[in-house]
């Protein structure tokens, strides 16, 4: 064989080895939008407790661990009204990066719930007691320290309630596309297409718009099931091994003319 396509194609596949070792090094959410919520079950008449579910619309870090918290935001103190508001932390202990796409659920999440907290992937802790989610009040999702957001992920509850979604300064989120309304939901889940987009973040005007969403009752009856774990998909493009391959193939044949 040609000594230049033997070094073509170590080439390529040297490219391809450090294309993927630098995606797996950094991948992490870190932006608005990274997440979107797929499930809200409140605790009003639901033996189950706090359950909820999320997407991961960017790759999700090896022990990156993720904030959500059902206390009121206020754009100039922050969360520092009630004592009696809690915080979930869920961190990814899986060893391993969780893909964009991938459905990430919660069941009985606070330590109020009857039964012990669990998750499909990582784990699950509350670091803050107190978590307790009513139908009009709000959870943000954000990425930090407990209390201290260094950026909001997402949002979801009662855009009309005191105890909800009413302020949004500040944080980066926005109604209908960051953040749901719920309108006092006691069990809704995201509905809507979860296939046929370009680009994961293209799904997030969906899942944030509430007429893609539908009462779930099954959802009141967790941990046993219920959540639609259906992953996200988005129509793939050209692979960088493809390409680089299609390339080689390319320099071989002038080398041979």
């Amino acid at each position: 064989m040609d000594n230049s396509i033997i070094s073509a194609q170590a080439l390529a596949a040297a490219l391809i080895t450090f294309g993927s070792l630098a995606d797996e090094s950094c991948a992490a959410l870190s932006a608005v939008g990274d997440i979107a919520f797929t499930s809200w079950t409140s605790d009003s008449g639901n033996p189950g407790g706090e359950n909820f579910s999320f997407i991961a619309l960017a790759d999700i870090g090896v022990n990156q661990s993720i904030f959500f918290d059902d206390e009121e935001w206020d754009s100039s103190t922050g969360f520092g009204g009630s004592t009696s508001e809690g915080v979930i932390q869920w961190q990814n202990t899986e060893g391993s990066i969780i893909s964009a796409g991938t459905i990430i659920t919660l069941s009985s999440a606070s330590s109020n719930d009857s039964t012990n907290p669990s998750s499909n992937f990582g784990t699950i802790t509350e670091p803050d007691t107190g978590f307790n989610l009513a139908s009009i009040d709000g959870m943000f999702a954000y990425l930090g320290s407990v209390r201290n957001p260094t950026t909001f992920l997402a949002g979801i509850g009662d855009a009309d309630s005191s105890s909800g979604l009413t302020s949004l300064t500040g944080t980066g989120l926005s109604l209908g596309l960051t953040a749901l309304d719920t309108d006092g939901a006691v069990s809704i889940e995201y509905s809507g297409p979860r296939s046929g987009l370009v680009e994961f973040p293209d799904y997030l005007s969906l899942i944030n718009d509430a007429s893609n969403w539908s009462t779930n009752s099954a959802l009141t009856n967790l941990p046993v099931g219920g959540f639609n774990t259906n992953s996200f998909t988005v129509i793939p493009e050209p692979s960088s091994a493809f390409l680089l391959g299609l390339g080689t193939i390319g320099l071989a044949y002038r080398r041979r003319r």
